[in-house]
């Protein structure tokens, strides 16, 4: 199920919306945000290959057109260099963000002699949620700040909405959020939605 949230200008978000998808979640804090923009609007950005703007991300995101979002190819470089060292120290990605977001312990498997996380520990863990920086944010322009927002339990949207009232308040902020369906999610079982934001003029 897709759920929408808002645009980035005001700070109410319109009601939850099937818009299409079964499996992603988006929003944006004002659906103004999109006014005017077209489908030949859209087209430019296709053709002349030019950096994606915050109303790019959010007629990407509103059409549900995720794939489209990608990293440059330094930047897609630097990720799968990371992607291939997390690969060889830990059992997967997931166990990695467990450790480096939320702190969990890890010990040493001595059979692949690589690290893990306890998923007991994470289970036992209270809800929590912390909001960061994407250390490799996909390519838009460089006015536009990416972050994602990693929890221990399912990302409600009131529970999005609270975090991004805390860090991005619409007063100062104009932003977009969605969470990618599974088929284009990297790390797969821990929760997470990722915010693009744009101060105001």
């Amino acid at each position: 199920m897709l759920r929408a949230g808002g645009f980035g200008r005001v700070s109410q978000l319109f009601s939850v919306t099937h818009l299409g998808c079964r499996n992603a979640r988006r929003g944006m804090a004002d659906a103004d945000l999109l006014r005017g923009y077209t489908v030949e609007a859209n087209a430019i950005l296709v053709n002349d290959r030019r950096k994606p703007n915050l109303i790019d991300i959010a007629w990407i995101v509103k059409s549900n057109a995720l794939q489209r979002l990608g990293r440059s190819p330094e930047g897609q470089k630097v990720y799968e260099e990371h992607k291939a060292h997390v690969a060889s120290v830990w059992r997967s990605i997931d166990d990695f963000i467990l450790h480096k977001i939320f702190h969990c312990y890890y010990t040493i498997d001595l059979k692949t002699n690589k690290r893990i996380v306890d998923l007991r520990e994470v289970r036992e863990m209270p809800d929590k949620i912390v909001f960061t920086l994407n250390d490799f944010p996909y390519d838009r322009e460089s006015d536009i700040e990416q972050h994602v927002i990693w929890s221990t339990r399912q990302l409600s949207q009131d529970k999005i909405q609270v975090c991004l009232d805390e860090y991005r308040p619409s007063d100062i902020w104009d932003y977009v959020w969605f969470e990618n369906p599974p088929s284009l999610k990297s790390v797969k079982t821990i929760h997470h939605a990722h915010v693009f934001s744009k101060k105001k003029n």
